[in-house]
């Protein structure tokens, strides 16, 4: 464990990727470094959030079979009560440093900058990730124009605004994983995709998709896969890529996208991918489809014209655009710029009404502040875009007297299908001293009545 946290130490101390490639190459034989990054990167199953370590007392020390246990424990149980029960127990029998690491692992929180592309960079996938040859999904980047060519093609699709699902077939059984990692999500309500993959002669694959709902918003996509019984679920698996395992070779992911896409369309009785004349089109072929998988065509367009089809996009509905290198591999785990996202978003002011705390490592500083948006007359809460320096700062204007009715600048992306804006991704970007919040206060402003002091 030692070398694994010394390590981790100074992979938190150094901010380019090569460097801390060079890092972790160095300790690449580490189990230990190899396990803490695996389970740190699969936090999503220990079924808790915001857990604080004991203060007081220290152990002799524990092993990594010890921890790799301890974590298995967590994902098989899925009462936060009993895990954090569970930990604080364990974690009596741990040295100071190794509390905190573990704790950090726990709460996803290595600080350390390490995901998918670094360790694929290190170690073969399949000796990282074990035998469950689970694929952690690729993440598209912010467009960001001019930097192509003006005579380059992107492959665009639409953005759907779903619940990100992987089916991973292999030997005949398909397993369906969470963004996060998690098996057979939504078990009771998705199963039929199970049964109608598991039912293909295609075998030993991964489908990235999109699950929604048949009209395509969020909300009635999170309310038909919670469903508890399968009668009330109306939605369908967006698939838009496809990576085949072979056993020699494993995962083909240099294939490059339009080949992969290739496949995809085969799967479901098509010669090639299906390039759309509209927008509209999408939604046409979407709703006169019948089995629970829909395989995504796309567009053609240049970079000078991506924004206007956004706009359509926009218009029918979607999330707005999703534009590919049809070239590209499929980097999984990584934030790639062969994909980059091209959604809606504005920015404006809102009130700063209320504050709450922090848990875990932002205990004692800000976690989330509520504010007031007097167009929408909505009062929400913002927990996203601040830096550990602008929370301290925030949390000690509160604690002065000085931060409730000041103004700050959120952004928000554009509801799906509707022309509104909505409070369920706000980012925050700043604080507005140069704007006078007196108006705002004028038109109502009240205090939430969930904050924390």
């Amino acid at each position: 464990m030692d070398k694994a946290i010394e390590t981790l130490e100074a992979l938190e101390a150094v901010g380019g990727r090569n460097e801390k490639i060079r890092l972790i190459n160095e300790a690449r034989d580490s189990v230990a470094l190899q396990w803490l990054i695996y389970w740190s990167m699969s936090g999503d199953r220990f079924h808790i959030t915001g857990y604080s370590p004991p203060s007081t007392g220290e152990g002799s020390g524990v092993t990594i079979e010890e921890v790799n246990a301890l974590m298995e424990g967590l994902c098989d149980c899925q009462s936060s009560q009993q895990n954090k029960r569970t930990i604080d127990k364990f974690l009596k029998k741990a040295t100071r440093e190794e509390r905190k690491w573990i704790s950090r692992v726990v709460n996803k929180d290595l600080r350390c900058n390490v995901g998918g592309g670094i360790v694929n960079a290190v170690w073969d996938p399949n000796e990282f990730w074990g035998e469950s040859k689970f694929v952690t999904l690729m993440l598209a980047s912010k467009w960001v124009p001019g930097k192509v060519p003006s005579d380059f093609m992107w492959w665009a699709e639409v953005k759907i605004d779903g619940i990100r699902m992987e089916s991973l077939k292999l030997d005949g059984t398909t397993t369906e994983y969470s963004r996060s990692g998690k098996t057979d999500p939504y078990n009771k309500t998705l199963s039929y995709i199970k049964e109608y993959l598991d039912a293909k002669d295609e075998d030993n694959f991964m489908m990235d998709k999109e699950f929604i709902a048949d009209d395509g918003s969020w909300n009635r996509t999170i309310t038909a896969a919670r469903s508890t019984t399968q009668k009330t679920v109306a939605g369908i698996g967006v698939a838009f890529d496809y990576i085949d395992y072979d056993e020699s070779e494993d995962w083909n992911m240099g294939m490059p996208l339009m080949e992969r896409k290739k496949l995809l369309f085969q799967m479901f009785g098509f010669d090639d991918v299906i390039v759309y004349k509209s927008v509209k089109e999408v939604r046409e072929r979407m709703d006169a489809w019948d089995p629970p998988i829909f395989p995504l065509g796309g567009f053609w367009v240049k970079e000078e014209d991506v924004m206007a089809l956004r706009d359509e996009a926009l218009e029918e509905g979607w999330e707005g655009l999703v534009l590919k290198d049809p070239t590209g591999d499929y980097f999984y785990g990584s934030r790639s710029a062969v994909w980059q996202k091209v959604k809606a978003e504005t920015t404006y002011e809102c009130a700063v009404t209320g504050i709450e705390e922090g848990s875990g490592r932002l205990k004692g500083t800000t976690g989330a502040l509520w504010v007031y948006e007097p167009k929408g007359k909505r009062s929400f809460k913002v927990g996203t875009g601040f830096s550990d320096h602008t929370r301290g700062l925030l949390w000690r204007m509160w604690n002065a007297g000085k931060l409730k009715g000041m103004l700050v600048e959120l952004k928000e992306q554009k509801e799906t299908g509707t022309g509104n804006f909505r409070s369920r991704f706000p980012v925050f970007i700043r604080l507005r001293e140069d704007i006078s919040a007196e108006a705002m206060l004028r038109k109502g402003l009240k205090s939430s009545k969930k904050k924390k002091k």
